[in-house]
């Protein structure tokens, strides 16, 4: 979580709500597509591929006596032995399956691509005026 203060300018047209509602992660947006089949496909490929040449796979492979000595959690151990390496010989579609592992049936378009209504331009999901440092920047109206 994170937490960081803001400066509104305006020119009085419109409320400081008015100005930050674009960025709010609560707003709901018409449906967009959020990712492509095809990019799904290409970031698990990724994903598999930098573990491979430069993460934990990578790391264990070089040296796997060292590794398994300094490695106390088993079940990470079974990973990099029996699981991840079947990744390196997955398909497209098992890539595509597991890109949308999480994803419900209606977060899904006929092409297979990734739909979402969260806000892309979301900031935060609340928000004070004023807050801690209320009074501590004064206000100028006018020129």
């Amino acid at each position: 979580m994170s937490h960081f203060s803001v400066a509104v300018f305006t020119d009085g047209r419109k409320t400081i709500e008015e100005l930050l509602e674009p960025y709010n992660e609560n707003l709901v947006v018409p449906t967009y597509i959020r990712q492509t089949k095809l990019d799904a496909i290409k970031e698990v490929r990724e994903e598999i591929a930098e573990y491979a040449i430069n993460g934990p796979y990578a790391q264990w492979l070089s040296n796997k006596d060292e590794y398994e000595k300094g490695c106390k959690n088993e079940s990470h151990l079974r990973y990099l032995r029996e699981e991840f390496p079947k990744k390196l010989y997955w398909t497209d579609e098992d890539c595509y399956r597991d890109a949308i592992k999480y994803c419900e049936e209606d977060e899904l378009d006929a092409n297979g691509n990734i739909l979402s209504t969260y806000n892309p331009r979301s900031k935060w999901d609340w928000y004070s005026i004023g807050g801690r440092w209320a009074g501590m920047l004064p206000a100028v109206t006018g020129t």
